[in-house]
């Protein structure tokens, strides 16, 4: 089981990887017109913290998933706060994966 668990770690963390970008990319979004009528009314701050929330959150979901599946493996890996460095690394590719979407609206609304 632990030799099928170390194999499957690397494609279950490129499919979690490649889901926080499908989910982050500009396509997903509604029309131009649709994203200035969500957006207009809110202040600039009030966005940048809503993105920050949503990013942070699928950060969190997939970090959490991939510490439960894999909470031997990453105790081999990580000594002290295996969940705490992983949800780091899903943080930071998250952030970097939803600067498109940031900047699209930011454009289009401010």
């Amino acid at each position: 089981m632990a030799t099928i668990l170390k194999f499957l770690f690397w494609p279950v963390n490129l499919l979690f990887g490649y889901i926080i970008y499908f989910l982050s990319i500009r396509p997903l979004s509604p029309s131009s017109e649709q994203l200035i009528e969500n957006y207009s009314h809110k202040a600039y701050i009030q966005f940048i913290a809503e993105w920050f929330s949503e990013q942070g959150f699928l950060a969190l979901l997939f970090s959490a998933i991939v510490f439960l599946l894999f909470k031997n493996i990453l105790k081999g890996v990580f000594k002290k706060y295996p969940f705490f460095y992983l949800f780091l690394i899903y943080l930071i590719f998250s952030l970097f994966c939803g600067l498109e979407f940031l900047f699209y609206i930011n454009k289009i609304v401010y």
